[in-house]
């Protein structure tokens, strides 16, 4: 999701716009052109039937044998998830139930590197494969040194089209590529279906990008749109020239969003901004939470003695207490504010530690890294960088000077994202008005604390002062914690790509650093208790079981055409401005 990260090609442009006020007409006929002309030459190009494409025809015996076992994204964690009334979470558990039908299911995921989107499609891909569905995995781009192991293992069938496509055009226009790359793979999909219609899935799971959804469902197949969070409210509008830009592609992307036979969002929050981003899609998309793995051995929370250096990617002074900060390195995801926020408040024995997803193919990474390091230098806080995912496994971790106040670990490994976790003394999490946001309940599996924004999804996952602390500064705020019907899309935007008046900002960083404050000041048994209730909720409301429950059930229902029934988007609700059921 991704988008979104490590990579999301559907982000907003981030160089010059074009000036000529004819350009988006231009921009959407040639878009239309270009898939046409890809599907015409795709059927005049001899395709070798032996190819790996032919894999997807599957024999019965094979669709009913379990596969992908070996995956730690298998991991099984019981419970149920509570409060959702959505078809996701329905019908799958009743005893006496007909065994369920096993599918072949192809995801089509525009960039899979690492980060939130794409940890959902890993999941759900291994996950399925575990309950014997046929699953493949169908990319624009996939680098082996910048993924998730089981895209590159063997664990999943992983196919790369139109990789060759540019990724932005003088440095801008990076909308407009990412859906010519999308339209290329999926006009590939098609053209396997002409040549070899045993080829073609029962479902196409979909996600990030929907404008090839018209083109996959020409072949027959259902089409199931997982919707992160709506693409239009990622690009930001600096100028009328560039709204009036970006008009074609939102239309587009609303439109072909409706196509899909089925929709599932990933929060509550993201559902309430999808109704309010397309108010002509009158389909009320399930809610199905992205799944996390219970850790094999659950870790005790970390204590004021520090870290020891078993099993740890970095070797700390004695006694030191670990704040860890996960997020990509985008502007976007605030991580300026964890700074400001430390430098007030944390003892002198206390390290953040900056870790997330860094793709050096992406420019905006780069930037993001660069400039937070020139800030911990305007705060006067000691740093250090280590390159852990370059780093050869034979040698000794890094040792941290006792003089160091900050960490900075682009592209961290997942065992060693793991091992921070399980040590840290929080987890501060800050970006405004967060789709979802797996890192949180990845922190309350491992019975940490979590600091974030009072907005978006976190408000959801963490309980607060039960499992963490959420922040709020304002009335407005504070409303959209409360009333996911009352979310302001002007203030999220603005609020999303780093706008807001000076004194907000102030009022942030003042909430913020009062939960680190929290965090740091629980007594032992305190902390005890926070992380029992965090373990709790992250295993009864975003397991992993229940999120393949809510998959499996909503690719049943694309499959049967029984989409949630439709309704007035105010119906069933508590009333105008009262929360969704």
């Amino acid at each position: 999701m991704q988008p979104m990260a490590h990579g999301a090609p559907s982000g907003p442009e981030s160089a010059s716009v074009p000036t000529n006020p004819l350009w988006p007409t231009l921009a959407v006929l040639a878009l239309l052109a270009c898939s046409a002309t890809i599907v015409a030459v795709h059927r005049l190009v001899a395709i070798n039937p032996t190819s790996q494409t032919a894999a997807m025809a599957v024999s019965a015996a094979t669709a009913s044998s379990p596969a992908g076992s070996s995956s730690s994204s298998t991991a099984r964690a019981t419970g149920t998830r509570n409060g959702e009334p959505s078809m996701a979470a329905n019908g799958n558990n009743h005893d006496d139930a007909p065994p369920p039908r096993r599918l072949t299911v192809a995801f089509v995921h525009p960039d899979l590197g690492i980060g939130g989107a794409e940890r959902l499609i890993v999941d759900a891909a291994v996950g399925l494969q575990s309950r014997g569905h046929t699953v493949r995995v169908f990319t624009s781009h996939h680098d082996s040194r910048h993924c998730f192991p089981e895209t590159s293992d063997g664990t999943l069938n992983v196919s790369v089209h139109g990789d060759w496509l540019p990724r932005s055009i003088a440095g801008g226009m990076h909308v407009l590529c990412a859906w010519l790359r999308n339209l290329w793979l999926c006009a590939y999909l098609v053209v396997m279906h002409v040549v070899r219609p045993s080829a073609r899935p029962d479902v196409y799971f979909v996600d990030q990008i929907s404008v090839g959804v018209p083109l996959l469902k020409w072949t027959g197949a259902r089409v199931l749109f997982y919707c992160h969070f709506p693409d239009k409210l990622l690009a930001p509008r600096k100028s009328k020239l560039k709204a009036v830009y970006r008009v074609p592609f939102d239309w587009i992307e609303e439109k072909t969003t409706a196509m899909a036979d089925e929709i599932v969002v990933n929060s509550k929050f993201t559902r309430a901004v999808f109704h309010q981003s397309f108010p002509s899609i009158r389909h009320v998309p399930a809610v199905v939470y992205p799944g996390v793995p219970e850790p094999a051995a659950a870790a005790s929370p970390a204590s004021s003695k520090g870290p020891t250096s078993a099993g740890m990617p970095l070797i700390f002074p004695p006694k030191t207490r670990i704040l860890l900060s996960i997020n990509r390195f985008e502007r976007k995801k605030n991580v300026k504010l964890a700074l400001d926020a430390f430098a007030r408040v944390a003892p002198k024995n206390a390290v953040l530690v900056l870790a997330g997803g860094f793709d050096p193919r992406v420019p905006e990474n780069k930037a993001t890294l660069e400039s937070l390091i020139r800030h911990a230098d305007v705060l006067g806080l000691e740093h250090e960088t280590h390159a852990l995912a370059t780093r050869r496994a034979t040698t000794s971790p890094p040792s941290i000077s006792p003089s160091t106040r900050l960490v900075f670990l682009p592209s961290v490994p997942e065992p060693a994202k793991q091992s921070l976790l399980a040590h840290a003394a929080a987890l501060l999490y800050t970006p405004a008005y967060e789709h979802f946001g797996i890192v949180p309940v990845e922190a309350m599996y491992s019975g940490v604390p979590v600091v974030a924004l009072g907005n978006g999804g976190p408000a959801e996952s963490v309980a607060h002062r039960v499992t963490g602390y959420l922040c709020a500064t304002t009335a407005q705020q504070r409303a959209s914690t409360l009333d996911l019907d009352a979310v302001d899309l002007d203030h999220m935007v603005r609020k999303v790509h780093g706008a807001g008046d000076e004194q907000e900002g102030k009022e942030l960083v003042a909430a913020f650093a009062q939960g680190v404050e929290w965090v740091l000041g629980l007594a032992p048994d305190q902390r005890r208790s926070v992380a029992r209730a965090a373990r709790a909720r992250a295993h009864d409301c975003f397991s992993m079981e229940a999120f393949l429950d809510g998959v499996d059930s909503a690719l049943m229902a694309c499959m049967a055409g029984a989409r949630v029934p439709e309704r007035q988007v105010g119906e069933g609700r508590s009333g105008k401005g009262g929360k969704m059921d």
